[in-house]
């Protein structure tokens, strides 16, 4: 029995117990717990827009003390810490957002999915016809100046209702013409923000002809 206890404590086991122990003992101390969410925000912008920001980092609200934010794509992987350049193209664009524990190297479990919504832009300029002349367009489509690519105007009323994707016709009594005009992406039902105001001024051609004859 003697012998035995003598093998037990020989150098070799004791160094064995020692790791043992020491593994044992920091394993609890290695336990760490993943962050929270970040808390994030949906935006919307307009393509075009002079305020609009480089990236869309303003999408996060606040992170967990000691974390930063990453985006991730939406299944959660690829995740960087740098925020992405904002869309150049109308339509919707989802992120995963996650808390990044920059001591840890940890990153938070769930995602915080954020939408960033680019609406379509359109821009119009006045047309001045006189009226009943041969060469005049069949409708006010050239009053289209600018919109954005993928995207087709819709004319409605002065009020925005009764609206209609087909350009309404030039009109056969004088007078000043206006109807509001947005801009659409069909594809992701999207449609510009804010009042674009479209203009046609038609001359009574007598009136024009008189002027040129004084002249």
């Amino acid at each position: 029995m003697l012998n035995r206890l003598k093998l037990i404590f020989t150098p070799f086991f004791i160094f064995i117990f020692y790791n043992i122990y020491s593994q044992g003992s920091n394993a609890s101390t290695l336990a760490l717990t993943a962050p929270a969410n970040p808390k994030i925000k949906n935006l919307i912008f307009s393509l075009g827009s002079t305020n609009n920001p480089l990236d869309i980092s303003s999408s996060v609200l606040s992170t967990p003390v000691g974390t930063i934010p990453a985006w991730c794509d939406v299944n959660g992987n690829n995740c960087n810490t740098y925020a992405p350049i904002l869309p150049t193209s109308t339509g919707r664009y989802v992120w995963c957002i996650k808390s990044y524990d920059t001591t840890s190297g940890i990153y938070s479990t769930n995602c915080a999915y954020d939408t960033v919504t680019m609406l379509p832009s359109i821009a119009t300029k006045k047309l001045t016809l006189i009226n009943t002349v041969s060469t005049n367009p069949k409708n006010i489509a050239s009053t289209i100046e600018s919109i954005s690519n993928g995207c087709i105007p819709k004319w409605c009323d002065i009020n925005g209702n009764n609206c209609s994707f087909t350009p309404p016709g030039i009109p056969n009594v004088v007078g000043t013409y206006v109807w509001t005009v947005f801009g659409v992406d069909t594809i992701n039902n999207l449609t510009s923000t804010g009042t674009i105001k479209d203009t046609l001024v038609l001359l009574d051609p007598n009136k024009i002809f008189e002027l040129n004859k004084r002249v």
